[in-house]
C-alpha cells in the first residue's frame, strides 16, 4: 500500500503494490487564486508505503516553488537602482490583486417549511449564501450541525448566491424543546483573509413538547390544588374538634 498525497491540489492516491524498480506518476492541477499573487506557491507532495514485512516506510516528501509575477517582482525591485526600478514600473503592470481595495460583503440566510412539529416530522431547510461585495470569495464554507450539512465550494463570484436544502427528522430526544437551527459560512477573500463567520438561525416550534409543557403545568397545578385543600380539611377538622 503506497499512498501518495499533495494537500493543495487535494490529490490523494493509493497504490496497492510497487514493484522494485517501478514508478508511477501522477498529474494533479492547481489553479492560481488572486489571494496566491503576493507570494511563490510552494507545493509538498507525501508519500508513505508498507513493505513486505508490515513496516512503514516513509513518509517522505518532495517540494517545489513557484515564483509569482507579484513576488518575482519584489524581489527583484529589492536590488535595482532608483532609475532601473522606474523603468521597470512603467513597463509592468502589477497583479490587480495586489493593487486592488476590495469591499467583502458575504450574506447568508436560512428559511424552513414549517413552523411547528412533533415527533417524526421532517424539516426542510433551505440557506442561500450571497457574496454582496466585489471582488470573489474562494473557499466558501457552509455547514449546519444539526443537519450534518458540510459543503465547501471553491470560489464565489461578486452578485452570485448558492442554495442549499437540508433536511433533519424530530427525534424523541428534542422533544421537550422548540429546534433552533444555525447554520454558519465562512470565506476568503481576494488578499487571503478571513470572511466571517457569520451565522443565520431559525426555529421551529415543537408540538408535542409545548403539548407536555401544558400537560406537566396542569398536572403542578392539580397538585398545589391537592394540597391546599388537604391543608384547609386539616385546619377545618382541628377547628371542630375531631
Amino acid at each position: 500500500k503506497v499512498n501518495v498525497t499533495d494537500d493543495r491540489t487535494e490529490l490523494y492516491e493509493q497504490i496497492p503494490s510497487l514493484e522494485p524498480g517501478q514508478s508511477r506518476s501522477f498529474y494533479p492541477v492547481y489553479t492560481v487564486a488572486e489571494y496566491d499573487v503576493d507570494e511563490a506557491i510552494t507545493n509538498t507532495a507525501e508519500t508513505i508505503a508498507t513493505d513486505a514485512d508490515g513496516n512503514r516506510v516513509g513518509p517522505e516528501s518532495a517540494s517545489v516553488t513557484v515564483t509569482t509575477v507579484c513576488e518575482s517582482i519584489t524581489k527583484t525591485a529589492e536590488t535595482m537602482t532608483v532609475d532601473t526600478l522606474e523603468d521597470l514600473v512603467r513597463l509592468t503592470t502589477a497583479p490587480v490583486a495586489s493593487t486592488t481595495a476590495y469591499e467583502t460583503h458575504l450574506e447568508i440566510a436560512k428559511e424552513t417549511n414549517r413552523t411547528t412539529v412533533s415527533v417524526g416530522d421532517v424539516i426542510e431547510y433551505r440557506i442561500t449564501v450571497t457574496n454582496a461585495g466585489d471582488g470573489v470569495l474562494y473557499k466558501v464554507n457552509v455547514t449546519d450541525d444539526l443537519t450534518g450539512l458540510h459543503v465547501e465550494m471553491a470560489s464565489l463570484e461578486p452578485g452570485e448566491s448558492q442554495s442549499f436544502i437540508t433536511t433533519y427528522k424530530v427525534t424523541e430526544e428534542a422533544i421537550c424543546d422548540d429546534i433552533i437551527n444555525t447554520a454558519e459560512v465562512g470565506a476568503v477573500d481576494p488578499r487571503g483573509n478571513r470572511v466571517g463567520p457569520l451565522t443565520a438561525s431559525v426555529t421551529v416550534y415543537n408540538q408535542t413538547g409545548e403539548m407536555m409543557r401544558s400537560e406537566r403545568i396542569m398536572e403542578l397545578e392539580f397538585e398545589k390544588m391537592t394540597i391546599e385543600f388537604e391543608k384547609m380539611d386539616e385546619e377545618l377538622q382541628t377547628f371542630f374538634g375531631g
